[in-house]
């Protein structure tokens, strides 16, 4: 079904740009058309994604923002991108992972196809702030994933408050620091693009 193999440092310079990630140019269909013609799009409800086979081995998914096939395949906008090798991590490669030590450098020492996944508590309450957790996601052997979540002590104030300027405040992975790690079957994952591949589409 995938003729073509790309070289996967090709595919990581296009789509993980993060000038594409700006409101005002978004990596568009079109745009991945160009350079990285679509072999295969699939459909999993709330999300549609793209298959490449990487020369190195295993393979390169991409993400669109759209939940609804053909509109992305017309219109869509690549909303995350990540890539997949076997052989996978056995979850006892993580148990030297400290809490409250070890940090997100640590986790990239041990699974560099780790990625994350910022996400938002918004509470529509005076006296409730709005909380931002940070996580990754590694996957296992025996289609399971090892979830790991972060806290980030540079982007809250003296008061433990979220600062107003947060998102632009730069990280490195050493600023991210393991609070809890847990291991859950794939497709049990919430907020995870690995529940929504097709067993068919693992490598």
């Amino acid at each position: 079904l995938i003729t073509v193999e790309y070289y996967l440092e090709e595919l990581e310079v296009f789509f993980r740009n993060d000038e594409w990630y700006d409101a005002e140019r978004a990596l568009r269909i079109d745009d991945v058309h160009k350079y990285f013609p679509i072999e295969v799009m699939r459909n999993r409800g709330e999300t549609c994604y793209s298959v490449y086979k990487t020369r190195e081995g295993g393979n390169f998914y991409v993400f669109w923002d759209d939940h609804d096939y053909y509109h992305a395949f017309k219109k869509g906008e690549v909303g995350s991108a990540i890539h997949l090798q076997p052989p996978f991590k056995d979850k006892n490669d993580f148990k030297k992972l400290k809490n409250g030590v070890a940090t997100a450098q640590d986790v990239y020492e041990i699974d560099d196809d780790f990625y994350f996944c910022g996400i938002h508590f918004m509470f529509l309450k005076p006296d409730v702030p709005t909380t931002f957790q940070e996580v990754s996601y590694s996957l296992l052997k025996n289609d399971k994933v090892m979830v790991i979540e972060y806290k980030i002590e540079k982007i809250y104030d003296e008061n433990g408050q979220l600062k107003e300027d947060y998102g632009r405040i730069p990280l490195r992975k050493k600023d991210y620091t393991v609070v809890n790690k847990e291991v859950f079957f794939r497709e049990d994952v919430q907020y995870s693009w690995f529940s929504y591949i097709l067993p068919g589409d693992m490598p």
